[in-house]
């Protein structure tokens, strides 16, 4: 598998192309990867079979509707942050009216519907590998992590990689100060991680550099507060 991420909008927010094989799926689509999505395909002659969300934050998922579109791909969300996209009379993403829709472009977004990534199993492909659906609250209330266990793909060997979204960064965790976020539900999510992943396990975050479980179990503040270390 190879991984291609780009970092676009304005909270400096990573996509995640994983390809193999000529198969790619697209990660958190956010403000202006769309464009950066059709570069990528075309440079490396990929198909992309389906968008995927870590969550349903306006950073991560703007440019979704336009990326499947483009290439005529469902896209996939945890069913309990579907009300991002589907509040009640409400014609743009939850609480993206005002000045955050101003600055995300909403008024220009390509409409999307969404399907549930659990709907799909325990598991779901990703650019022809298997990863575990790990759901895991706190930032959203949909919210999850995905993670192939090293060794897992063809020829390959050692690390695992798990697809963090705004869980877990290098050093921190997600925001739990949102609406719809939850800091007792953090709390939990942070207390369960290191029984989820290997120690080598790098984590691919939805901001900032990449990291491995390892790393942020001994020096990460807010996780070894949640779990007692």
């Amino acid at each position: 598998m190879e991984l291609i991420t780009v970092t676009v909008g304005p909270f400096g927010t990573n996509c995640h192309i994983l390809h193999r094989d000529g198969t790619a799926t697209v990660v958190d689509p956010g403000h202006g990867a769309a464009v950066e999505v059709r570069r990528v395909v075309a440079a490396h002659g990929l198909t992309v079979d389906r968008v995927l969300l870590t969550h349903g934050h306006i950073d991560h998922m703007r440019d979704a509707g336009e990326v499947a579109r483009d290439h005529d791909v469902p896209v996939l969300l945890h069913r309990e942050d579907h009300a991002w996209l589907t509040g009640p009379g409400r014609p743009v993403p939850l609480m993206c009216e005002g000045p955050l829709g101003e600055m995300f472009g909403v008024a220009d977004m390509v409409p999307l519907t969404v399907d549930d990534v659990t709907g799909y199993g325990e598991t779901v492909d990703i650019a022809g590998e298997t990863y575990t659906v790990h759901h895991t609250p706190g930032h959203s209330p949909g919210s999850v992590m995905l993670h192939r266990p090293g060794g897992t793909g063809e020829g390959e060997s050692g690390a695992g990689t798990v697809i963090g979204g705004d869980v877990l960064f290098r050093g921190g965790v997600g925001r739990t100060d949102l609406p719809l976020s939850s800091p007792e539900a953090m709390a939990r999510t942070l207390r369960r991680l290191p029984g989820l992943f290997g120690e080598h396990d790098v984590v691919l975050p939805g901001h900032g550099p990449s990291t491995t479980v390892g790393h942020e179990t001994r020096t990460n503040p807010f996780l070894r507060q949640a779990g007692g270390l």
